[in-house]
Protein backbone atom coordinates (compact mmCIF):
# COMPACT_ATOMS: atom_id res chain seq x y z
CA UNK A 1 0.00 0.00 0.00
CA UNK A 2 2.86 2.37 1.03
CA UNK A 3 4.77 1.27 -2.56
CA UNK A 4 1.07 2.27 -4.42
CA UNK A 5 0.90 6.05 -2.26
CA UNK A 6 4.58 6.79 -3.07
CA UNK A 7 4.06 6.07 -6.88
CA UNK A 8 0.93 8.59 -6.70
CA UNK A 9 3.09 11.14 -4.77
CA UNK A 10 5.21 10.76 -7.70
CA UNK A 11 2.47 11.39 -9.60
CA UNK A 12 1.70 8.18 -11.56
CA UNK A 13 -2.04 7.55 -12.75
CA UNK A 14 -4.67 4.65 -11.61
CA UNK A 15 -6.92 2.62 -12.92
CA UNK A 16 -9.04 1.19 -11.31
CA UNK A 17 -10.22 -2.68 -12.63
CA UNK A 18 -13.65 -2.67 -10.08
CA UNK A 19 -15.52 -5.81 -9.26
CA UNK A 20 -18.45 -6.92 -7.85
CA UNK A 21 -17.33 -7.13 -4.47
CA UNK A 22 -17.50 -4.25 -3.97
CA UNK A 23 -21.24 -4.15 -4.61
CA UNK A 24 -22.16 -6.57 -2.10
CA UNK A 25 -21.10 -3.96 0.42
CA UNK A 26 -23.98 -1.65 -0.45
CA UNK A 27 -26.23 -4.67 -0.95
CA UNK A 28 -25.87 -5.19 -4.52
CA UNK A 29 -25.87 -9.15 -5.26
CA UNK A 30 -22.40 -10.84 -7.06
CA UNK A 31 -21.85 -13.08 -9.96
CA UNK A 32 -21.86 -15.77 -7.26
CA UNK A 33 -25.05 -14.83 -5.42
CA UNK A 34 -26.87 -14.76 -8.99
CA UNK A 35 -24.98 -17.92 -10.04
CA UNK A 36 -26.81 -19.51 -6.70
CA UNK A 37 -30.09 -18.25 -7.10
CA UNK A 38 -30.94 -19.10 -11.56
CA UNK A 39 -29.31 -22.34 -10.10
CA UNK A 40 -32.23 -23.24 -8.38
CA UNK A 41 -34.54 -22.91 -10.92
CA UNK A 42 -32.43 -25.99 -13.06
CA UNK A 43 -33.71 -29.14 -12.63
CA UNK A 44 -31.25 -31.68 -11.19
CA UNK A 45 -30.65 -33.75 -14.19
CA UNK A 46 -29.28 -30.72 -16.05
CA UNK A 47 -27.35 -29.43 -12.90
CA UNK A 48 -25.05 -32.42 -13.06
CA UNK A 49 -23.71 -30.86 -16.35
CA UNK A 50 -22.62 -27.68 -14.55
CA UNK A 51 -18.37 -27.92 -13.66
CA UNK A 52 -18.65 -25.35 -10.54
CA UNK A 53 -21.88 -24.16 -9.53
CA UNK A 54 -20.12 -20.61 -8.27
CA UNK A 55 -19.18 -19.82 -12.26
CA UNK A 56 -22.61 -17.62 -13.29
CA UNK A 57 -21.33 -17.93 -16.79
CA UNK A 58 -21.58 -21.88 -16.55
CA UNK A 59 -24.27 -21.73 -14.16
CA UNK A 60 -26.19 -19.54 -16.80
CA UNK A 61 -25.03 -21.33 -20.10
CA UNK A 62 -26.65 -24.63 -18.21
CA UNK A 63 -29.80 -22.66 -17.88
CA UNK A 64 -30.19 -21.44 -21.45
CA UNK A 65 -29.48 -25.42 -22.45
CA UNK A 66 -32.20 -26.74 -20.29
CA UNK A 67 -34.97 -24.54 -20.04
CA UNK A 68 -36.85 -23.59 -23.34
CA UNK A 69 -37.36 -20.10 -24.54
CA UNK A 70 -35.50 -18.86 -21.45
CA UNK A 71 -33.16 -16.39 -22.28
CA UNK A 72 -36.01 -14.09 -21.28
CA UNK A 73 -36.76 -15.63 -18.21
CA UNK A 74 -33.13 -15.64 -17.41
CA UNK A 75 -32.77 -12.00 -17.64
CA UNK A 76 -35.73 -10.67 -15.61
CA UNK A 77 -34.58 -13.50 -12.63
CA UNK A 78 -31.02 -11.29 -12.94
CA UNK A 79 -32.78 -7.98 -12.82
CA UNK A 80 -35.00 -8.70 -9.94
CA UNK A 81 -31.71 -9.72 -8.02
CA UNK A 82 -31.32 -6.35 -8.54
CA UNK A 83 -34.56 -4.77 -6.72
CA UNK A 84 -33.51 -4.50 -3.38
CA UNK A 85 -32.03 -1.65 -1.59
CA UNK A 86 -28.92 -0.18 -2.51
CA UNK A 87 -29.20 2.92 -0.28
CA UNK A 88 -25.82 2.60 1.78
CA UNK A 89 -23.14 4.76 1.47
CA UNK A 90 -21.53 4.18 -1.77
CA UNK A 91 -17.49 3.26 -0.94
CA UNK A 92 -15.92 4.38 -4.53
CA UNK A 93 -17.16 8.19 -4.19
CA UNK A 94 -13.81 8.50 -2.76
CA UNK A 95 -12.61 7.67 -6.07
CA UNK A 96 -15.03 10.08 -7.72
CA UNK A 97 -12.60 12.93 -5.98
CA UNK A 98 -9.28 11.76 -6.88
CA UNK A 99 -7.10 13.92 -9.16
CA UNK A 100 -4.94 10.36 -9.48
CA UNK A 101 -7.50 8.03 -11.44
CA UNK A 102 -7.44 8.08 -14.53
CA UNK A 103 -10.06 5.76 -15.91
CA UNK A 104 -11.99 2.57 -14.69
CA UNK A 105 -13.19 -0.89 -16.31
CA UNK A 106 -15.29 -3.04 -14.23
CA UNK A 107 -17.16 -6.21 -15.36
CA UNK A 108 -19.85 -5.62 -12.91
CA UNK A 109 -23.15 -5.22 -14.47
CA UNK A 110 -24.72 -2.93 -11.70
CA UNK A 111 -24.48 1.03 -11.53
CA UNK A 112 -22.20 1.99 -8.63
CA UNK A 113 -19.57 3.74 -10.26
CA UNK A 114 -21.91 5.69 -12.38
CA UNK A 115 -23.69 6.49 -8.86
CA UNK A 116 -20.34 7.76 -7.45
CA UNK A 117 -19.05 9.52 -10.03
CA UNK A 118 -22.29 11.46 -11.74
CA UNK A 119 -21.62 12.75 -14.81
CA UNK A 120 -17.85 13.38 -14.50
CA UNK A 121 -17.52 9.60 -16.56
CA UNK A 122 -17.84 8.80 -20.32
CA UNK A 123 -19.36 5.52 -20.32
CA UNK A 124 -17.95 3.22 -23.05
CA UNK A 125 -19.85 0.01 -23.44
CA UNK A 126 -17.95 -3.17 -25.26
CA UNK A 127 -20.21 -2.33 -27.75
CA UNK A 128 -20.38 1.51 -28.28
CA UNK A 129 -19.60 3.04 -31.63
CA UNK A 130 -19.33 6.63 -29.72
CA UNK A 131 -15.85 6.02 -27.20
CA UNK A 132 -15.04 9.09 -26.02
CA UNK A 133 -13.07 12.17 -26.43
CA UNK A 134 -8.92 12.81 -25.19
CA UNK A 135 -10.27 14.20 -22.70
CA UNK A 136 -12.73 12.34 -20.46
CA UNK A 137 -12.56 10.46 -17.98
CA UNK A 138 -13.61 6.96 -19.20
CA UNK A 139 -15.65 3.84 -17.74
CA UNK A 140 -14.98 1.07 -19.55
CA UNK A 141 -17.69 -1.42 -19.25
CA UNK A 142 -16.66 -4.82 -20.29
CA UNK A 143 -19.51 -7.09 -19.58
CA UNK A 144 -21.82 -4.35 -19.95
CA UNK A 145 -24.77 -3.18 -17.73
CA UNK A 146 -28.33 -3.28 -16.21
CA UNK A 147 -29.36 -0.35 -18.24
CA UNK A 148 -29.06 -2.64 -21.44
CA UNK A 149 -29.58 -6.04 -20.38
CA UNK A 150 -29.91 -7.69 -23.44
CA UNK A 151 -26.51 -6.84 -24.02
CA UNK A 152 -25.10 -7.82 -21.31
CA UNK A 153 -22.43 -10.66 -21.20
CA UNK A 154 -23.35 -13.53 -18.93
CA UNK A 155 -23.21 -16.64 -20.25
CA UNK A 156 -20.18 -19.08 -21.67
CA UNK A 157 -21.32 -18.30 -24.93
CA UNK A 158 -21.22 -14.55 -24.39
CA UNK A 159 -18.26 -14.50 -23.26
CA UNK A 160 -16.77 -16.22 -26.37
CA UNK A 161 -18.92 -13.93 -28.81
CA UNK A 162 -17.01 -11.18 -26.87
CA UNK A 163 -13.82 -12.78 -26.98
CA UNK A 164 -13.60 -13.71 -30.96
CA UNK A 165 -16.11 -11.11 -32.37
CA UNK A 166 -13.27 -8.55 -34.59
CA UNK A 167 -16.07 -6.01 -34.08
CA UNK A 168 -15.05 -5.53 -30.35
CA UNK A 169 -11.68 -4.90 -31.11
CA UNK A 170 -11.01 -1.49 -31.03
CA UNK A 171 -12.99 -1.44 -27.51
CA UNK A 172 -10.33 -3.60 -26.21
CA UNK A 173 -7.61 -1.31 -28.24
CA UNK A 174 -9.15 1.65 -25.80
CA UNK A 175 -8.42 -0.18 -23.16
CA UNK A 176 -4.81 -1.13 -24.38
CA UNK A 177 -4.11 2.80 -24.48
CA UNK A 178 -5.51 3.37 -20.87
CA UNK A 179 -3.42 0.85 -19.17
CA UNK A 180 -0.26 0.72 -20.69
CA UNK A 181 2.09 2.66 -18.52
CA UNK A 182 0.18 2.38 -15.61
CA UNK A 183 -1.26 1.46 -12.41
CA UNK A 184 -3.60 -0.83 -12.71
CA UNK A 185 -5.60 -1.94 -9.66
CA UNK A 186 -7.95 -4.85 -9.10
CA UNK A 187 -10.32 -3.73 -6.07
CA UNK A 188 -13.81 -5.77 -5.58
CA UNK A 189 -12.88 -9.35 -7.16
CA UNK A 190 -13.20 -12.43 -5.15
CA UNK A 191 -10.71 -15.24 -6.19
CA UNK A 192 -12.91 -17.77 -5.17
CA UNK A 193 -15.22 -16.49 -7.86
CA UNK A 194 -14.38 -18.64 -11.03
CA UNK A 195 -15.30 -16.09 -13.50
CA UNK A 196 -12.66 -13.40 -11.89
CA UNK A 197 -9.97 -15.55 -13.36
CA UNK A 198 -11.94 -16.37 -16.50
CA UNK A 199 -13.27 -12.91 -17.43
CA UNK A 200 -9.82 -10.96 -16.33
CA UNK A 201 -7.79 -13.54 -18.13
CA UNK A 202 -10.02 -12.70 -21.09
CA UNK A 203 -9.28 -8.96 -21.69
CA UNK A 204 -5.58 -9.43 -20.64
CA UNK A 205 -5.27 -11.97 -23.49
CA UNK A 206 -5.86 -9.00 -26.06
CA UNK A 207 -3.68 -6.57 -24.43
CA UNK A 208 -0.53 -7.79 -25.44
CA UNK A 209 2.46 -6.03 -25.34
CA UNK A 210 1.11 -3.78 -22.76
CA UNK A 211 3.13 -2.90 -20.31
CA UNK A 212 1.52 -2.11 -16.57
CA UNK A 213 2.35 -2.42 -12.96
CA UNK A 214 -0.65 -4.52 -12.02
CA UNK A 215 -2.27 -5.20 -7.70
CA UNK A 216 -4.86 -7.31 -6.90
CA UNK A 217 -6.44 -6.41 -3.46
CA UNK A 218 -7.67 -8.74 -1.43
CA UNK A 219 -8.15 -9.90 2.14
CA UNK A 220 -7.96 -13.94 1.84
CA UNK A 221 -5.86 -15.62 4.19
CA UNK A 222 -5.90 -18.91 2.08
CA UNK A 223 -5.25 -18.53 -2.15
CA UNK A 224 -5.57 -21.55 -4.17
CA UNK A 225 -2.77 -22.44 -6.30
CA UNK A 226 -4.33 -21.91 -9.55
CA UNK A 227 -5.05 -18.24 -8.55
CA UNK A 228 -1.30 -18.09 -7.32
CA UNK A 229 -0.36 -19.21 -10.25
CA UNK A 230 -2.71 -17.04 -12.56
CA UNK A 231 -1.56 -13.90 -10.26
CA UNK A 232 2.40 -14.75 -11.05
CA UNK A 233 1.88 -15.57 -14.50
CA UNK A 234 -0.18 -12.04 -15.39
CA UNK A 235 2.90 -10.66 -12.78
CA UNK A 236 -0.05 -9.24 -10.87
CA UNK A 237 1.27 -8.36 -7.43
CA UNK A 238 -1.24 -9.02 -3.86
CA UNK A 239 -2.12 -6.47 -1.55
CA UNK A 240 -3.06 -8.54 1.29
CA UNK A 241 -5.69 -6.00 2.94
CA UNK A 242 -9.74 -5.60 2.20
CA UNK A 243 -11.17 -3.40 -0.18
CA UNK A 244 -12.63 -0.82 2.38
CA UNK A 245 -9.32 -1.17 4.52
CA UNK A 246 -7.47 0.05 1.30
CA UNK A 247 -10.35 3.03 0.28
CA UNK A 248 -10.17 4.29 3.52
CA UNK A 249 -6.17 4.05 3.13
CA UNK A 250 -6.88 6.19 0.08
CA UNK A 251 -9.08 8.66 1.57
CA UNK A 252 -6.96 9.65 4.53
CA UNK A 253 -3.97 10.48 1.89
CA UNK A 254 -6.03 12.31 0.29
CA UNK A 255 -7.47 14.25 3.24
CA UNK A 256 -3.41 14.50 4.47
CA UNK A 257 -2.75 16.00 1.17
CA UNK A 258 -5.56 18.51 0.84
CA UNK A 259 -7.38 17.07 -2.14
CA UNK A 260 -10.75 16.34 0.13
CA UNK A 261 -11.94 17.80 3.31
CA UNK A 262 -12.48 15.83 6.50
CA UNK A 263 -16.37 15.94 7.24
CA UNK A 264 -16.72 18.57 10.59
CA UNK A 265 -18.30 15.63 12.27
CA UNK A 266 -15.60 13.47 11.42
CA UNK A 267 -12.89 16.25 12.96
CA UNK A 268 -14.57 16.28 16.20
CA UNK A 269 -14.52 12.60 16.55
CA UNK A 270 -11.00 12.42 16.18
CA UNK A 271 -10.71 15.50 18.43
CA UNK A 272 -12.52 13.20 21.17
CA UNK A 273 -10.13 10.60 20.55
CA UNK A 274 -7.29 12.29 21.06
CA UNK A 275 -8.74 13.78 24.67
CA UNK A 276 -9.39 10.29 26.10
Amino acid sequence: MSNIIRRIKEGEKLVLWIGDAISKIVGLPTKKDLARSICTDINESAKNAIKDKKSLAEVSQVYLDSISGSKSKLLKKIRNQYSGDDSAGNPLKVFAEAPFVESIITTSIDDLVEKAYGDSVFKVNYYSEDLGGINDKKLYRVNGSLADLNKTIITKQDMRKLDILPIYNEFFNRLAQEINGRIVLFIGYDLDDPDTINNISMVLNKLEGVRASAYFITSSSIINTTALNWLNANEIKLLKQSDMEFIEAIREYMIGEGIVDLPLEEVRQEKKSLLM
